[in-house]
């Protein structure tokens, strides 16, 4: 069988971050489109998977494209497609003999040529509900540029399980029907692009006409912001409309003091801060209809030691976490400076937590270079910040990363090979050749050895273990032959590496012009 393989650049440093249960359902789908006709599949890694099953299929569903595989990356190369068409695949994790529940289906659109945008997916602003009848409402918000889909999810409200149901269109706007009289609802939405899905939007609240008429929607606060001055803190959010008054929460850690209190503004003011303490603040609304909207999303501050000024300074958690340059041994992290700084405490964890491997450092710099670190693993960091007061700020949340597998170039003419111990037992050595070498503009891979109806594994790397291009198929037999072209990369050397019933092989393969 001959199979033609483009050759595609792809950006491969994914974050993940870990979910916990015993086999969770990966998220964080995205579908970022490398060409018209190919598209890099990923997802976050779960903690304690061996190996993850996707299902690819082509819309409408009653579409004859189906393709089922596995593999134990994080993300999948998946070419062959057609171009100006939308598609839509889901992952479930399996851990030793365990399967989780498989993911909601991401939906992604080929392109009509030259690859996806960079841009990324946006959340769906402006989310508002209109005509409102005993059984039907008219939701509307700003269309989000790029977007293929809009998922919108309902839910009656106090949250009852089993009362949420998910619909989805392709425009800005969808006509609900089938509610029941007199009942509160929420509904959030969220929107799928190539390059994945959009952060959910936050909830709007709406109740449908019972004895009386219409309701209006009651929306969640946003903008929340806080102000020391002195020990007091200033706090403010963006007004709502239709809005009767606010409820609000404030908690102080250690201890646990609570504080709840109501106010007819969009803003507070909390007096009386006390040193080295973590508060946090948050913010709903009650509308004049009587409904009330979800909270806001919280916000922390830290009180320090006093300032000269009697007041104290706020430390706040680091954001904008980021792994770069990342090799098999190392890993450069970033992160947003903070104001008030005076350093930074990091913690860089390998994953699975059980594996007794950590490490804390301090740097006086938003910035940290790791070394040291192993092949083909996946670690974690975090980072909070040290202060000028003498405050800590909370842990930043945890961003993961993985390091490329540890890779030395064998010599010209020489295959290298991972658990020989398979030909001593009667299977065949897998073997792989490249011809010509080298290569100039397109070449053929020929491997011997394989298992039939078994997943054979196409890695290639530069010499800094780099994945530049990866295709999984299905052997037919157990020789295969498999063209390669190569024109998108510059001359050098690289390395070819096969995988396939758990052996592995590699060569090296040489670019010329």
């Amino acid at each position: 069988m001959a199979l033609l393989l483009m050759l595609l650049l792809t950006n491969n440093a994914l974050e993940a971050r870990a979910d916990d249960g015993a086999c969770p359902s990966p998220m964080g789908l995205s579908a970022q489109p490398s060409s018209s006709t190919s598209v890099v599949l990923s997802w976050n890694a779960v903690v304690g998977a061996a190996l993850y099953e996707l299902e690819i299929e082509q819309e409408p569903s009653n579409s004859s494209y189906e393709i089922k595989v596995s593999t134990a990356d994080t993300f999948y190369v998946l070419g062959n497609l057609n171009a100006s068409l939308q598609y839509k695949f889901k992952v479930r994790s399996k851990c030793g003999n365990d399967k989780s529940d498989w993911s909601a289906y991401l939906y992604f659109n080929t392109t009509t040529g030259g690859g996806g945008s960079g841009s990324g997916c946006t959340v769906p602003l402006n989310l508002a509900v209109s005509d409102i009848t005993e059984t039907t409402a008219l939701l509307q918000w700003s269309a989000v540029n790029g977007a293929l889909l809009y998922e919108i999810e309902v839910e009656i409200e106090p949250s009852n399980k089993g009362s949420e149901f998910k619909v989805s269109t392709t425009s800005a706007s969808f006509a609900l029907s089938g509610l029941k009289p007199g009942t509160t609802y929420k509904v959030k939405v969220r929107a799928y692009c190539n390059s994945g899905k959009s952060d959910w939007s936050a909830y709007v609240y709406f109740k449908t006409s019972g004895s009386g008429g219409g309701y209006s929607t009651c929306a969640t606060p946003t903008g929340v912001a806080v102000t020391i001055q002195g020990n007091v803190a200033v706090i403010s959010w963006d007004t709502v409309a239709g809005a009767a008054y606010y409820h609000i929460e404030i908690e102080a850690k250690p201890g646990g003091l609570k504080w709840k209190d109501s106010t007819q503004t969009n803003t507070y003011t909390f007096s009386g801060l006390n040193a080295n303490l973590q508060y946090k603040f948050k913010v709903r609304t009650r509308c004049a209809d009587g409904t009330v909207s979800a909270w806001s999303k919280e916000v922390y501050w830290q009180t320090g030691s006093p300032s000269g000024g009697g007041g104290f300074q706020i430390c706040m958690a680091p954001t904008g976490l980021q792994a770069s340059d990342i090799t098999a041994a190392g890993a450069k992290l970033t992160w947003q400076p903070v104001a008030g700084a005076i350093g930074y405490q990091v913690e860089i964890e390998r994953q699975p937590s059980g594996v007794k491997w950590e490490m804390k450092v301090f740097t006086s710099v938003p910035e940290y270079v790791l070394s040291g670190l192993q092949p083909n693993q996946t670690y974690k960091f975090k980072v909070r910040t040290l202060c000028a007061s003498g405050g800590k700020s909370k842990w930043s949340q945890r961003v993961s990363f993985l390091t490329p597998p540890g890779l030395s170039v064998p010599d010209e003419g020489v295959e290298y090979r991972e658990r020989p111990e398979q030909a001593a037992i009667g299977v065949q050595p897998l073997e792989v050749q490249v011809l010509p070498q080298p290569v100039t503009t397109s070449g053929r891979i020929v491997l011997n050895g394989l298992t039939a109806g078994t997943e054979v594994a196409l890695t290639l790397y530069d010499l800094t273990g780099r994945v530049l291009w990866q295709s999984h198929q299905i052997a037919q037999s157990p020789q295969e032959e498999f063209f390669l072209q190569v024109q998108a990369l510059v001359p050098g050397v690289y390395l070819l590496r096969v995988e396939n019933n758990g052996q592995m092989t590699g060569r090296k393969l040489i670019i010329s012009r």
